[in-house]
């Protein structure tokens, strides 16, 4: 039997709804602020280079663009807990984590992810693959799969169906891919530990893992492959936890803020998050001016920002020059937003 027969998948051409709406936008200098006019709870969200933003309400799954406004790609009967991601063209949607129905089993509640290609639906159930990850510009996704027993980190081409298992290493296992870079070739790979998730590895085509140190909490790696983020304990400055990147070609850990990093560009130069309690607001890092507000950020470009709260679970595209959020506007509503930038030499 091929191995494209275990995944028990769902396609079909489906759009549900297109419903355009004139977003306001705010600008100046070449910098622009659009609030998205959909009442939602503040999930994640997801961020193309070209500007489509990827976001779920409770149980129905969006896209929208300036160019072709809010897009309703499906639904299921739960979406709380759900992590989207997006490609950089825009063009395919990820949802892990979904709660919803295998109809191939009646009625049957259970975990998923949703796939979008263009309005085309894929279901992956966790019995076929736990998806963790999508690869930004390759059709690859990553996760881990029961097999021979036990579980272990995976690979999937949505294209061909091809699926990769991640061979175990002589003294440690490798549960799940976690993240993927741009092309899918290096992956993060978990690994179990007594508080879960253990020691992170990073791999590069088939080649010889290696493990990720001075990381205590890992939350991405670059599009190309050669930076891991994440937050470190016990800092240089006495903080009991701090943002570090680790550079995989020379095994150093660099300490670079206080906030707990969401996302990050493509080479590691930009990254966005969310501050601590006694640091609250949304962040935007980069390597000229450091970590700043996004409120001021955006104020210092001229943009009215007077009324606007609570700026949280941000994404940043990979080419950095676009980043997707929630926030609290002045009516006391929470909406998704776009911020575009125009490129610059030292961020914006």
């Amino acid at each position: 039997m091929k191995h494209t027969t275990l995944l028990n998948t769902k396609m079909k051409n489906l759009l549900i709804g297109s419903l355009l709406f004139t977003a306001p936008a705010l600008s100046l200098a070449g910098v622009t602020f659009t609030e998205i006019p959909v009442d939602n709870w503040g999930g994640t969200i997801a961020v193309s280079n070209n500007g489509v933003v990827a976001f779920a309400g409770d149980t129905q799954f969006y896209k929208w663009s300036a160019a072709s406004g809010l897009v309703q790609l499906g639904e299921t009967e739960w979406t709380r807990v759900a992590k989207t991601q997006i490609s950089n063209d825009g063009n395919t949607v990820l949802f892990t984590n979904v709660t919803g129905s295998d109809t191939s089993q009646g009625s049957k509640r259970i975990q998923a992810t949703y796939v979008y290609q263009g309005t085309a639906e894929r279901i992956i159930y966790r019995s076929e693959m736990n998806v963790d990850s999508l690869a930004a510009s390759a059709p690859i996704l990553g996760g881990g799969v029961n097999t021979k027993g036990y579980h272990q980190a995976s690979t999937l081409n949505l294209n061909t169906n091809a699926k990769t298992i991640i061979e175990d290493g002589e003294t440690v296992e490798f549960l799940h891919v976690s993240h993927l870079s741009a092309n899918g070739d290096v992956k993060l790979l978990t690994t179990p530990g007594s508080i879960w998730p253990g020691p992170t590895y990073i791999m590069t085509g088939n080649g010889e893992p290696q493990p990720v140190e001075g990381i205590s909490l890992v939350s991405g790696l670059t599009g190309d492959g050669q930076t891991v983020t994440g937050e470190a304990w016990y800092c240089t400055d006495g903080s009991t936890m701090c943002t570090v990147s680790w550079n995989k070609n020379t095994n150093e850990v660099t300490e670079i803020g206080y906030f707990r990093p969401t996302d990050t560009s493509y080479d590691g130069s930009m990254m966005v998050g969310n501050g601590w309690s006694d640091a609250p607001g949304g962040k935007v890092w980069d390597s000229y001016n450091g970590t700043r507000n996004i409120i001021d950020v955006l104020t210092a470009n001229g943009i009215d920002m007077t009324g606007w709260s609570g700026f949280s679970n941000m994404n940043l595209s990979e080419d950095g020059n676009k980043i997707a959020g929630y926030a609290t506007n002045p009516q006391g509503q929470l909406r998704p937003f776009l911020i575009s930038i125009v490129p610059q030499c030292f961020g914006f």
